[in-house]
């Protein structure tokens, strides 16, 4: 159940943070996003390169800086910061806004049986839901069926709307 479930979840935050853990979805988390963090304070500005990101995260393995070996940081942001630096973060989020700004302006499509296509819904709901989850995964690295799903999930809520009833 949710009550459960978030239980878990805030106990596992608390044993990455205050007992050191690695030994669940948080603790790895926080290892990789820690190897990002001293990735990027060798190239704050400009980055690694994002090339160099796997390389920089073996190294920081083999030096004992982080705990477990990875070539993926888990968070498309991080993997922005770390590659492109401070530029590359802003470049990426500027991405994201232009994209949103340009589906605020488009309009419905008239589809067959009286249904319509809402563009910007649509269009707004999988910027949205990459985002969200550019927080917590390398989105363009490791896309799976789950941000699939989420993907094809605005098209299907926008699928329920009859002409004429917006």
């Amino acid at each position: 159940d949710l009550v459960s479930t978030l239980e878990s979840s805030a106990y596992n935050i608390y044993s990455a943070i205050f007992e050191d853990s690695f030994s669940n979805s948080s603790g790895l988390r926080a290892e990789y996003y820690r190897g990002g963090y001293h990735l990027w304070t060798d190239s704050p500005i400009f980055g690694v390169g994002v090339a160099h990101i796997g390389d920089g995260l073996s190294q920081l393995y083999t030096d004992g800086i982080i705990r477990v070996l990875t070539d993926n940081l888990h968070s498309e942001y991080l993997t922005m910061l770390v590659g492109g630096g401070i530029f590359g973060l802003a470049l990426y989020c500027m991405f994201l806004i232009s994209f949103w700004g340009f589906f605020q302006s488009q309009t419905d499509i008239k589809l067959t049986l009286g249904f319509s296509l809402d563009v910007k819904f649509v269009g707004r709901g999988i910027i949205l839901v990459i985002a969200i989850f550019s927080l917590f995964n390398s989105t363009f690295n490791d896309f799976g069926e789950k941000q699939l799903l989420f993907f094809i999930l605005p098209f299907l809520l926008c699928a329920t709307k009859l002409k004429g009833h917006h």
